[in-house]
Parts: C-alpha cells; sequence; structure tokens
C-alpha cells in the first residue's frame, strides 16, 4: 500500500492500517528461495497443480479405461446388430443382386398366381356339379368367371407393380 492511497482513508482507519503493516510476515531468504524453486519446477515439468503425481496417473487410469468400456460398448453394439440383422451369415455372401432378387420374387408371385387361379377355377367347376338345376347351373358359372376374370386383373395389376419394382 502506498502512502498516496493513505490520504484517500479516513483518519480513524490510519492506526488501523498501521498495525496490519507491522503484523505483515517478512518471508526470509531461506523461505523465497524455496518458494523459487517450487516454482521452476512446476514449470520444468509442465504443472501448475499441486497435486501429487500418483493422482493424475489414477485419473489417467480411469479416463483410459472409460474410454475403453465405451468404445467397447460400441462395438459390441454394432456387431448384434449385424449379428440380428443378418450381415454375418453365410447365405448373405452368396445372395442375388437386389435386381435378381426382384425377378426371382416377382417370377415366384406370378408362379403364385397362376396355382391359385387354377385351384379355383376347379373348385369353380366342383361347385357347379353340385347344382342341380341347370338355370341355376348357368347363373353360378357365369358368377365365378366374373369373379375369377377380377381376380385375374388383379393379379396381373399385382406382378406388373412387382416388375416395375413398386410393390415390394
Amino acid at each position: 500500500m502506498s502512502h498516496s492511497s493513505e490520504e484517500r482513508h479516513s483518519a480513524d482507519l490510519l492506526p488501523v492500517a498501521e498495525q496490519l503493516r507491522e503484523g505483515r510476515h517478512e518471508p526470509s531468504a531461506l523461505d523465497l528461495d524455496q518458494i523459487k524453486m517450487r516454482a521452476i519446477a512446476q514449470a520444468t515439468h509442465g504443472s501448475a497443480s499441486l497435486a501429487p503425481k500418483r493422482g493424475r496417473h489414477i485419473m489417467k487410469k480411469r479416463s483410459l479405461l472409460a474410454t475403453l468400456l465405451v468404445l467397447g460398448a460400441i462395438a459390441s453394439g454394432g456387431a448384434t446388430t449385424m449379428a440380428v440383422t443378418g450381415q454375418f451369415s453365410p447365405e448373405r455372401a452368396q445372395a442375388p443382386s437386389a435386381s435378381a432378387n426382384q425377378y426371382v420374387n416377382c417370377k415366384t408371385l406370378v408362379r403364385n398366381n397362376r396355382a391359385e387361379e387354377k385351384s379355383t377355377r376347379r373348385a369353380d367347376k366342383r361347385a357347379a356339379k353340385l347344382v342341380d338345376d341347370r338355370g341355376d347351373r348357368k347363373r353360378l358359372r357365369r358368377s365365378n368367371r366374373r369373379d375369377r376374370k377380377r381376380q385375374r386383373r388383379g393379379n396381373r395389376r399385382e406382378e406388373k407393380r412387382c416388375r416395375a419394382g413398386l410393390d415390394r
């Protein structure tokens, strides 16, 4: 505290300021040398922290362990997802391309539609044989033909959409 700042204080604080100055600790030459050596040692080791080295080492181990645990969780989660979805399956390595797969699916769809139409036609013939009245039999056949025609139209539309890649 300089003397110019003393002039700014009121007169009743001057005795307190004087008493504080007298009670202030004056470091010895040995204390100043120890402080200087500690500052140089901290500057050369790159740490301004007064924490012991062992504590910093433990914290490094903990952060490394936490990082490894997180990476392990991510890796195992990814591997689990790929295993569940079949990314590692041997069939996947030999699977056809998407376009070939679509063609196979459409081919199967057409085959199933034709089989369904054939079985419907057979069932309709059997049902018509069971009807005794000739007029009723004609009406039943006509109705069945209409239904089969609707079914074929729907099947052809479905097959066309499959070939265009719209229906998967």
